[in-house]
């Protein structure tokens, strides 16, 4: 069984190219799933220039996605490019995970909001009773 975008995804151009045997494509067997996690970092427009560059990924594309990487399914893009390059993807995944935790890291702990009452306010509201609304 074939490994292809979706409907919506998949140009005719591209189907036909794959008949040809001007575009490649994977089987099912043969493909690799990956849990990318869905971060700003890991969006298909900044690994798209990236990824294009691959021995042999473009090939597995459809020439539209090359334009308009807007609308590339995202799935199909990482389990191809998973596929094919397992090391490159991992390797983003790990340095992408990696900046985000020394972030976290370097950010000083959130300090937690207080109301500060200086003590003479303190003492001027202990003295008179509380009574609720309710």
């Amino acid at each position: 069984m074939v490994f292809l975008p979706k409907k919506d995804h998949s140009p005719l151009n591209y189907m036909q190219k794959i008949l040809n045997h001007t575009k490649r494509y994977l089987t099912l067997q043969e493909t690799r799933q990956f849990r990318v996690p869905l971060w700003p970092e890991l969006s298909i427009a900044r690994i798209w220039p990236q990824a294009k560059q691959l021995e042999h990924f473009i090939l597995y594309m459809p020439d539209e996605w090359d334009t308009q990487p807007k609308k590339v399914e995202r799935d199909f893009f990482w389990t191809i490019l998973g596929s094919l390059q397992p090391d490159f993807v991992e390797h983003v995944i790990i340095d992408c995970r990696e900046q985000r935790e020394a972030l976290k890291r370097a950010r000083p702990p959130p300090v937690p909001k207080q109301l500060q009452i200086a003590p003479e306010w303190t003492q001027a509201l202990l003295m008179h009773g509380f009574t609720s609304g309710k």
